[in-house]
Order: C-alpha cells, then structure tokens, then sequence
C-alpha cells in the first residue's frame, strides 16, 4: 500500500522552489495588506466561506450554486429532492467554522479527525452510521462508464485503515516538527496520503479540502479564510484529480515522486493568493472614491449588474448624473460595461468577484521533436480560462456564435505580464486583427477587440499571464435575427483556425514557449439564440449526416499537447474538424476535411462572417 516512511521530500524539489517562495512572499505581506482596510476586507471571510462550502460539495457530484448555499447557510431550506446537498453545504460551513475560531488549538491526531469527520456529516442522517468512524467496507476509487465499474486507484484495505492511519499521523506530527520539511511539501504530502487511503466511507474528499485549511492556518497563512482554495479546486477538477491519481500511483515506490501533485497544489495556492490580492486591490480603489460614486458602488455590489435609469431611480439622481458617475468609475476599472446599447448593465469587474484562474500541473514540457496531437488531460472548456469575456458576452443584449481558439504553455508560470510580453501582444493583434483596437495591457491581461456597434463584439484577443491566449471570431452577421439559424461556413472556420494559430505559434516562440496546449469551440451566447444547426460545405464533398439538431450544445474540442513549432501540423486541424462535424451529427467525414485542409486559397477576413443564415444565398 504504501513505502515506509510514508511522507518523504518530494524528489524534483529544485522545480518548486519558486512556486513556494512566491507563496511565502505573499503570507508574510498579509498582516499589512489586511492592516489598510481590515472592517472591508473582514467581509470577504463569510462570502469566501459561501463559496468554499458550495464548491467543496460541488467537486463531489452536488448540484448548489452560491446563491442557494449562502440562502443554505442562512436558514433556508431548499427542495426536499436535493436535501443531501443542503446537508453538505451546511456540515462543511460547520466545520470550516471550528477550524477559523479553534485553528491553534487542533492538533493532527486521529481522535481529532474523527471527530472533525462527526461535524462535516452532522446534518446528515444518512450518514449517522458511520460518522467519525473509520470504513468497514472496501471504497475503492472506480470510474463508471457504459459497463461493469472499473476500479482506477485502490485504497486501503478496511482491515488496515487503522494502522495505515496511525503511521500517517505519527509521520506528520514528527515532519511537522523537523527542520528539513518546508510545512507546503508536507501539508500537500498529507493530503495526497490521507485520500489514498480514504480512511472514512464517505466525505473522505471535503474532509480533505476542509483539512488543507486548517494546516495552512497552522502554517501561518492567515489569509487562507478570505478567498476560496476550493473555488480554485473546482474551477480546474481535472487537473485536481489527474495529478493526485499520477501522484498516488508513483509515490507508492517511496522515491517522493509526487511532484505533479505538489505543483498543483503550490498553483492553486498561488491562484488563491491572485483572487484575494485583486479583490484587496479593488477595495482600495473604491476607498479613495468619493461619496457620491460610493454609494452608486454600493448599490451594484449589493444589487448585481443595473442600468443607468434603474441606478438614477434608486438613488434619487439625475440620469444624466449617474451616466456621468458610470463612464468615470468603468474608466478607473471599478465597474465593467457591457456592449454600447440603450440599455447597457454595469457591473463589478469579475476580478474583484472571482476572477477564474487556470491552474495546470502537466509534467515537465516535451520534448520538441514529440510528434503532435498528444493528448492532454482534463475536459475544461476553452472558455473556462477566460472569466472576462465570459461576463461580456453573456450580458450583451443579442447572443454571437463565437468560434474560440485558445493556446497556453503546457507547463505556464503565473509571471505577471511585463512589458515584451505585452508588446509581442500587440504585434500579434495588429498581424491577425490590422482594424482590433486595444483595450487594455496590464500585468494581468492584455485586451484587444474590433467591436460591433450593435451587438457584442465581432473580434477579441486576450493575453494572460501563463502566458496563455484566447481568440473569439464572432460567425454571424450583426444584423441576425434573435431566433436566426446558422450555417457554419467550414472554409471559413478552417481559414480562421489556420491563421490564427499560425499567428499564435510565432507569438508563443517569441516569449520561448516551446510546448503548449490547444484547443478549440464553437459557443453560443446566450446559449441557443442564434444557433449554429449545421454546416455549408461550399462545393467540399458533403459528409453524411445522421438527423438535425435543432438546438444542438456548445462544442470544443479535445485538448492536445503540441510543440509550439508544429502547431500547423494539418493532423491537428483535420482532427478539431473532424470532432466538429461529429458533433452536429455528421458521419463519413474523412473526405470533407481532406478537402477543407487542402483549400489553401481562401483568406480570412476578421471582419467578414463565419456563418450565414439557413435557406439564406451564399
């Protein structure tokens, strides 16, 4: 089951010093962060301890957002249907608690996690028989597909749980205590050995989550209670389980090979130390606001997103006043508008909510000779990576069918922008967009854009730290009905794929990124209106295709893991099309995509569209 001693400093150490050290730099500045405004910052510890709850529940299966756990949390009760989730929620809100106000005074000790065990399933009758006791019964880990479960990691026998367990917690305490483990190496070491083992029939997964707080407190990272590790968990699940699945099988060699592990944990770390940086750096800004713009402020963080009529009515205002107020405060970056339309939303800039941070733990890059099209873990979407235009292109009043291309180092860094990365940007935007204006190029992105005067916007480019890339084309027409059906032009997205990822590879090797991972979509704000039902092949041999969806889900492509110079490879784009035409139902496709790559004369036109409407002319 496991080597003896089971905790041992992981092998590739040298990799992580940076990650740690960046980490501790950020704990010891804290106190005086929290010192510039502690009553502001005070209120972000219960929001944090909202999501942290909802996430944790979320990662193993529940279905509760933040709106219905904060209602959780503050007495209400939600349908019967969903009771168990309800319970979750409000054991790990329990047990997050104890650990906040008690943190100093809970030592690792198997009576303690028994009994921090009996609090997170508290509210949950189903689970009276076992709470705070050890399993009785095998729980392996095992992925259920079309047949049979198939067991992917065994856990310890229940037979030799108690002893398994004893040995981790002695190894803990005495690591804890020694000079020679840096106390991040050990709490990840822990956590990775305490779900090997699975020592509980369930909840073995929150209790985990909710143990990683209390060690870091422990460990002197107050900061831990004001923004969520477990948002940052759930927002990257795959790479969360993929690198301890990798970890827990080579570190049973007792070599310390739990390198991918720990290099997901420091990342997620460092994410949460982001999230919680720029939500203090937004409380700053809007101190130094005056009174009048204070309280328009106030009203939108406790209202969400509101036009100018609906602020000028609340607050008793001229209109003209509170447009006034608006263009200032979105100018000073304290508030994001949507697309320029009568009734225009404001909202707090989604950085100062909860900015999405992508957290990768792939091993180290290959090498560049590897033959493309390697495939990477994990079913994130490429707008997963990208909160900022998520926002703006759900609150545009007329949904666009955007066609994404995203590219990211296969193992990024979380470098803040500096000025060559900004600059190789703005080439990058004026060769693959000559009309795109800039927007924005901070150390935290970089934004540009060829906006529509009605609609949200036809083109936008985004740079973040990583470094890593995403481009959205817009396909339809501006001038496209809300219920208009598309075709998809396949000559025009294959032009699109083909100079834009050109563009991206000289990009990546100008800031010596020599792997990276790609990926592709098609997604339609808001989802379904308009929406893509098909495609038009303009003269390529027609695929055959199996029935008409007529509100078909959003598409991406599988993630693939490439060096940065064979990017254009003709294997990478024929297989991005090919999942493509399979997802609307299309079937016989090799010579369609044969003919799409071959079709070298088409050039592509950032302004022109993608797409056109069904029963329309070409």
């Amino acid at each position: 089951m496991a080597p003896d001693p089971m905790l041992v400093p992981v092998s590739d150490g040298a990799r992580h010093f940076a990650a740690i050290a960046r980490i501790e730099l950020f704990r010891g500045r804290w106190q005086k962060l929290r010192s510039q405004a502690p009553q502001q910052i005070d209120q972000l510890r219960p929001v944090a301890t909202i999501e942290s709850a909802a996430a944790s529940t979320r990662i193993e299966g529940a279905e509760v957002g933040d709106e219905e756990a904060a209602a959780i949390l503050g007495g209400l009760s939600i349908d019967s249907f969903r009771k168990r989730d309800e319970q979750e929620v409000l054991g790990y809100r329990d047990l997050l608690e104890v650990f906040f106000s008690h943190y100093s005074d809970l030592s690792i000790t198997e009576s303690n996690l028994k009994n921090f065990h009996r609090i997170l399933l508290a509210h949950s009758d189903k689970d009276a028989h076992h709470r705070g006791e050890y399993k009785r019964g095998s729980n392996n880990v095992e992925r259920r597909g079309d047949g049979s479960p198939r067991v992917i990691f065994r856990t310890a026998p229940p037979a030799e749980t108690r002893w398994w367990m004893q040995r981790l917690v002695d190894e803990f305490n005495a690591g804890w205590e020694a000079p020679d483990w840096h106390r991040l190496v050990l709490i990840a070491d822990f956590v990775m050995w305490f779900l090997a083992i699975h020592p509980f029939e369930d909840g073995n997964g929150r209790l985990a989550r909710a143990l990683t707080t209390l060690l870091l407190l422990r460990a002197d990272h107050a900061y831990v209670p004001y923004a969520s590790l477990e948002g940052v968990i759930e927002d990257n699940k795959p790479g969360y389980y993929m690198s301890l699945q990798r970890s827990q099988v080579a570190a049973r060699s007792g070599t310390g090979d739990y390198g991918d592990w720990l290099a997901f944990f420091l990342r997620a770390l460092e994410a949460q130390q982001s999230i919680l940086q720029a939500k203090v750096d937004h409380i700053a800004r809007r101190q130094a606001v005056p009174g009048a713009r204070a309280r328009l402020l106030e009203l939108i963080t406790e209202r969400g997103p509101l036009t100018a009529p609906a602020i000028a009515a609340e607050l008793r205002v001229p209109e003209r006043t509170v447009r006034y107020q608006l263009r200032s405060l979105t100018t000073d970056g304290l508030l994001e508008a949507t697309t320029p339309t009568a009734r225009r939303l404001y909202s707090l800039p989604i950085a100062s909510v909860r900015p999405g941070m992508a957290v990768n733990s792939a091993p180290d890059a290959p090498d560049v000779d590897e033959a493309p099209g390697t495939g990477v873990p994990g079913v994130l979407t490429p707008l997963d990576f990208d909160p900022i235009f998520q926002r703006h292109a759900t609150e545009a009043p007329n949904g666009r069918v955007y066609a994404t291309v995203v590219l990211g180092a296969a193992l990024p860094n979380s470098v803040p922008l500096g000025d060559a990365a900004l600059d190789a940007f703005e080439r990058f935007a004026k060769e693959t967009a000559p009309t795109s204006i800039p927007c924005r190029a901070s150390p935290e992105v970089g934004w540009w854009r060829i906006q529509d005067e009605r609609l949200a916007d036809r083109l936008q480019l985004w740079l973040y730290p990583g470094p890593l890339v995403l481009v959205h084309w817009a396909l339809d027409p501006s001038d496209l009905p809300a219920e208009g059906k598309l075709a998809i032009d396949v000559r025009g997205l294959v032009s699109y794929w083909r100079t834009v990822i050109t563009t991206l590879r000289d990009l990546m090797l100008s800031l010596d990124v020599t792997s990276c991972a790609l990926g592709m979509g098609l997604t339609t704000y808001p989802a379904g209106r308009p929406y893509p039902v098909g495609f038009d092949f303009d003269g390529l041999p027609p695929p055959v295709r199996s029935g008409q969806h007529e509100t078909p889900p959003n598409w991406h492509s599988a993630w693939v893991q490439s060096p940065v110079a064979r990017l254009t490879d003709v294997d990478i784009l024929g297989a991005a099309l090919d999942q493509a035409l399979r997802h609307f139902s299309y079937r016989h496709t090799s010579s369609t995509v044969q003919g799409a790559l071959e079709d070298i004369g088409q050039t592509w036109d950032p302004n022109g569209r993608g797409a056109q409407l069904v029963g329309a002319s070409a």
